[in-house]
């Protein structure tokens, strides 16, 4: 199988551009663009960015198959209750859609809207309002990025909310009007939260679009390698294989406090591709 890396594994020692430099001398010839490059900038400051990143791409091998979307508090905004909050968040989120179209990724990966777990008195009503807020709110971010070319990747969480589990995709999936959508599987939010990782890949195996490869010990979401963890790899790399998945497998490996670290984790990500993921 092919696999890439997620510039994420230079941040935050090295800007973007020289992340992009790095993977390239490394001969990484996949990656996923993350969204740490843009943390902390303007409006102004992230589109420079972007347009900076499109520049330096050009001079590269590197191909971006996917990007990462704005994720953090904009997440639960896209659930608020008040209409003007959900207007801002919304068009951070198109936003991005229009830098993955500028830098000609095709997939966007994007988190759930998080709702407040204080409505309704049952789980089941908090259940059903984050549906149907999460439905409303896609309808729009795929409306919006149809007319872009852009397939919308959506992420199981970390937190154990909607959308941690295969089941609450599938049911935003089956209920949205636009079919550029799919599921984004993160192995190391699904071993954080002792849910099996072959089980998630062959109940959405036909919405798999995107992929977070990495490795914990199943307490927290430490973003280690694969290898460097409680994950079984050949089990995952078989139910993969078992689906016919055929895009990269990306691993977003977490970088480190010095450069050489940052390269050490980049050649590991390399042995692990050749070695692991296209034996």
């Amino acid at each position: 199988m092919d696999w890439g890396v997620d510039t994420m594994i230079g941040y935050p020692v090295l800007n973007a551009e020289e992340t992009f430099d790095l993977l390239d001398e490394e001969g990484i010839k996949f990656i996923e663009i993350a969204y740490e490059h843009f943390r902390g900038l303007d409006r102004e400051g992230q589109d420079r960015l972007a347009e900076k990143i499109r520049d330096r791409l050009n001079t590269t091998s590197l191909k971006p198959i996917q990007m990462h979307a704005i994720f953090g508090s904009v997440n639960a905004e896209l659930a608020s209750t008040d209409k003007n909050t959900v207007e801002r968040a919304l068009e951070k989120i198109f936003r991005w859609i229009d830098y993955c179209r500028m830098l000609e990724a095709e997939v966007l990966v994007v988190h759930p809207a998080i709702a407040d777990p204080n409505i309704g008195f049952r789980s089941l009503d908090t259940y059903k309002y984050s549906l149907e807020v999460n439905v409303r709110i896609f309808n729009r971010i795929l409306r919006y990025a149809h007319e872009r070319g852009i397939l919308i990747a959506v992420e199981n969480t970390l937190e154990r909310v909607f959308g941690c589990k295969a089941g609450d995709l599938l049911s935003l999936i089956e209920n949205v009007k636009y079919d550029n959508i799919g599921v984004c599987i993160d192995t190391g939010h699904l071993s954080v939260n002792h849910l099996d990782i072959s089980t998630f890949i062959e109940t959405t195996k036909k919405y798999l679009i995107a992929t977070h490869i990495h490795d914990n010990y199943g307490i927290r979401d430490l973003h280690n390698p694969p290898l460097m963890g409680r994950i079984e790899w050949r089990e995952v790399i078989e139910s993969f294989e078992k689906v016919n998945y055929n895009k990269p497998l990306v691993m977003e490996v977490r970088g480190t406090n010095n450069i050489q670290g940052i390269v050490n984790k980049i050649r590991l990500c390399k042995l692990v591709g050749e070695n692991l993921f296209s034996s």
